[in-house]
Protein backbone atom coordinates (compact mmCIF):
# COMPACT_ATOMS: atom_id res chain seq x y z
CA UNK A 1 0.00 0.00 0.00
CA UNK A 2 1.43 3.66 -1.09
CA UNK A 3 0.87 6.10 1.35
CA UNK A 4 0.00 9.62 0.45
CA UNK A 5 2.72 11.16 0.55
CA UNK A 6 4.28 8.80 -1.07
CA UNK A 7 1.99 8.72 -3.76
CA UNK A 8 2.36 12.40 -3.99
CA UNK A 9 6.29 11.95 -5.04
CA UNK A 10 5.34 9.18 -7.54
CA UNK A 11 2.80 11.95 -9.02
CA UNK A 12 4.87 14.96 -8.59
CA UNK A 13 8.29 12.51 -10.75
CA UNK A 14 5.17 12.03 -13.29
CA UNK A 15 4.95 15.10 -14.33
CA UNK A 16 1.67 17.12 -16.31
CA UNK A 17 -2.02 16.72 -14.95
CA UNK A 18 -1.13 13.95 -11.76
CA UNK A 19 2.09 16.60 -10.84
CA UNK A 20 -0.18 19.67 -11.45
CA UNK A 21 -2.88 18.75 -9.12
CA UNK A 22 -1.21 16.14 -6.45
CA UNK A 23 -2.19 18.11 -3.99
CA UNK A 24 -5.61 18.68 -4.64
CA UNK A 25 -6.13 14.54 -5.98
CA UNK A 26 -4.65 13.56 -2.46
CA UNK A 27 -6.47 15.34 -0.16
CA UNK A 28 -3.23 18.00 0.58
CA UNK A 29 -5.52 20.71 -0.58
CA UNK A 30 -9.19 21.34 -1.05
CA UNK A 31 -11.25 23.13 -4.18
CA UNK A 32 -10.41 26.39 -3.04
CA UNK A 33 -6.68 25.73 -3.38
CA UNK A 34 -6.22 25.53 0.81
CA UNK A 35 -3.80 23.68 2.78
CA UNK A 36 -5.68 20.70 4.39
CA UNK A 37 -4.65 17.44 5.24
CA UNK A 38 -5.61 13.50 4.02
CA UNK A 39 -7.69 11.84 6.58
CA UNK A 40 -6.38 8.91 8.72
CA UNK A 41 -9.50 7.16 7.14
CA UNK A 42 -8.24 7.29 4.10
CA UNK A 43 -4.42 6.58 4.62
CA UNK A 44 -5.98 2.91 5.89
CA UNK A 45 -8.84 2.40 3.55
CA UNK A 46 -8.43 -0.58 1.36
CA UNK A 47 -10.86 -0.15 -1.97
CA UNK A 48 -10.00 -4.10 -2.67
CA UNK A 49 -11.58 -5.10 0.74
CA UNK A 50 -14.94 -4.32 -0.86
CA UNK A 51 -14.59 -6.73 -3.12
CA UNK A 52 -16.59 -6.48 -6.53
CA UNK A 53 -20.14 -4.32 -6.16
CA UNK A 54 -23.34 -5.64 -6.60
CA UNK A 55 -24.18 -3.34 -9.19
CA UNK A 56 -22.19 -4.84 -11.86
CA UNK A 57 -24.38 -7.34 -12.66
CA UNK A 58 -27.06 -5.12 -13.26
CA UNK A 59 -25.11 -2.98 -15.66
CA UNK A 60 -23.13 -6.15 -17.80
CA UNK A 61 -25.78 -8.51 -17.45
CA UNK A 62 -23.05 -10.76 -15.80
CA UNK A 63 -21.59 -11.63 -12.52
CA UNK A 64 -18.90 -9.21 -11.00
CA UNK A 65 -15.00 -10.11 -10.80
CA UNK A 66 -12.24 -8.92 -9.06
CA UNK A 67 -9.24 -6.94 -10.73
CA UNK A 68 -7.08 -10.18 -10.27
CA UNK A 69 -9.70 -12.40 -12.00
CA UNK A 70 -10.34 -9.67 -14.34
CA UNK A 71 -6.13 -9.55 -15.30
CA UNK A 72 -5.74 -13.18 -15.29
CA UNK A 73 -8.29 -13.87 -17.86
CA UNK A 74 -7.02 -11.34 -19.91
CA UNK A 75 -3.21 -11.77 -19.49
CA UNK A 76 -2.89 -12.40 -23.22
CA UNK A 77 -3.60 -9.34 -23.88
CA UNK A 78 -0.95 -7.59 -23.23
CA UNK A 79 2.00 -9.93 -23.52
CA UNK A 80 4.04 -8.91 -26.60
Amino acid sequence: MVTPQQAREIYLAQGGFAAENVDFLLGFEDYGGNESAPSPEAEAFDLSSLGPMPTAEAVTGRPARTFAQWARGHADAFRA
